[in-house]
């Protein structure tokens, strides 16, 4: 199955705002596996696996809540990130299960490469927990950008309650956000450069991870 990024996950949503013709529809991408051959990355082998099937679930029970209705379940996914410390996949999913509106959403996953256990990139980059820091929001809003009614439901309070997830490659971290239906086309992912955020990063994390993060860690000469 040919893979598909975000970007047109998020277009199928954002284009189906009315039900589609009758029928099914079900794509679902196999979820990246690391490359690594050790035991973590077998145990993070073994967590996408069961995400797949959790993904196959859920669109059976899209397809059973849809009845005689048209239908769709797609789901995206694409490797970001695989390093010897950091493996992190972003996974993209739009479904209309016969309601009145179809829906989308779209995360990242990220583990650590040595245990094979989910890893918070809010330990390398402090961008806040439950809400967005004050400190990451001026930067943010520099690669944000809303335009027209977009700018009336992302300012600094609308992005403090939104809901927040995170992935990396090797130059940027994106921000997934969690809103509501009727304003979610105003935050698509935003893709902020890694090195835009030195002042918020933790130099002893980013050493740790090492490349691409460590070179962060050394101030400019």
């Amino acid at each position: 199955m040919k893979k598909r990024s975000w970007l047109l996950v998020v277009a199928l949503g954002t284009a189906f705002s009315a039900p589609m013709a009758a029928g099914a529809q079900i794509e679902i991408d196999h979820l990246p596996r690391p490359v690594a051959k050790t035991p973590a990355a077998d145990k993070i082998a073994a967590t996408l696996a069961a995400k797949d099937t959790e993904f196959r679930r859920d669109a059976a029970d899209c397809h059973a809540e849809a009845r005689q209705r048209g239908f769709w379940y797609q789901v995206g996914a694409r490797r970001l990130l695989e390093t010897s410390t950091l493996y992190s996949v972003e996974i993209a999913a739009s479904w209309y299960c016969g309601g009145a509106y179809p829906d989308r959403n779209a995360t990242a996953l990220t583990f650590d490469m040595q245990t094979g256990m989910p890893y918070d990139l809010t330990r390398a980059f402090h961008v806040g927990n439950d809400h967005l820091a004050d400190a990451v929001l001026p930067i943010l809003a520099n690669y944000m950008k809303p335009g027209g009614d977009c700018a009336d439901v992302t300012s600094k309070d609308d992005l403090q309650r939104a809901g927040v997830s995170l992935g990396v490659t090797k130059t940027y971290l994106i921000f997934y956000f969690e809103v509501i239906h009727a304003i979610a086309g105003c935050y698509v992912p935003v893709q902020v450069p890694l090195a835009a955020l030195a002042s918020v990063a933790d130099p002893p994390e980013l050493r740790r991870l090492g490349p691409p993060f460590a070179v962060l860690a050394t101030p400019p000469s």
